[in-house]
């Protein structure tokens, strides 16, 4: 039997409507910090700004809903993956 997990369970003070009929395997939790921390070193950020910003531009939830297919490529394509995302949602970053 797998255990389900809610994202918000683990970030604290992510959106609960993020949540809602969304259950996480043990497998997609360390698969999101692990990016979350990636997109921090690369753009010299710390993991709660970088978080912030991957929450208010929708790339949190992009990883959340194609982590079947993120997860295996490249930390560096999933980061240019969640840039598109937040570029297309009104993010700055470059």
């Amino acid at each position: 039997m797998q255990k389900s997990l809610c994202i918000s369970n683990i970030f604290g003070n992510f959106a609960a409507k993020s949540c809602k009929g969304y259950d996480m395997s043990k497998y997609e939790i360390p698969f999101l910090t692990s990016a979350i921390q990636a997109f921090a070193n690369r753009f010299s950020m710390t993991r709660q700004a970088a978080f912030r910003y991957l929450q208010q531009y929708k790339a949190l939830a992009f990883l959340m809903e194609f982590y079947d297919v993120e997860h295996l490529q490249s930390m560096d394509d999933t980061i240019d993956d969640m840039l598109i995302i937040c570029r297309q949602n009104g993010g700055t970053l470059a």
